[in-house]
């Protein structure tokens, strides 16, 4: 038997091929989410920042692919709409998160509520830019190429 394992022979059928996608996505945000809760409760317990310093790259750097790629297929979401309201919503809840655990780490209130608006603002902004660049992409992967045709 032969093993090739850079073939570019599908060997799966179309409902296999949408099973095994279905596994892989899961598969990406259990990842995604548990690092992310590793970093949260590390931070939490006050670990140093060198140590957590691997788990946040490869966050940041699987993070990063997933907005690229779903910003370059013109993709937002499957539950959620590209609206600003939306956008609003999930930035007062990254803000209340921040605010949260700022205040938890440090028991200042001003310094977590400057913080939280800070956070709030900044993914807010950075909601808005990447729904109008996705949007942008939408439209165009959406019009149909016109042809000109010199006659």
């Amino acid at each position: 038997m032969k093993l090739n394992f850079f073939s570019k022979k599908n060997l799966l059928d179309e409902m296999q091929e949408q099973t095994m996608c279905k596994i892989e996505s899961r598969g990406c945000y259990v990842f995604f989410f548990g690092l992310t809760a590793a970093l949260v409760i590390q931070t939490a317990m006050g670990v140093g920042q060198e140590q957590i310093l691997g788990e946040g790259i490869v966050l940041v750097l699987g993070a990063l692919y997933l907005l690229v790629e779903y910003m370059r297929h013109g993709l937002w979401d499957r539950h959620l709409t590209a609206t600003a309201g939306t956008n609003l919503l999930c930035a007062l809840a990254a803000a209340v998160v921040v605010g949260f655990f700022t205040f938890a780490r440090s028991g200042y209130w001003p310094g977590a509520l400057c913080a939280a608006v800070f956070s709030g603002l900044l993914c807010f902004a950075a909601l808005q830019w990447s729904m109008m660049l996705t949007m942008k992409r939408r439209k165009t992967l959406d019009e149909p190429e016109e042809e000109n045709e010199d006659a």
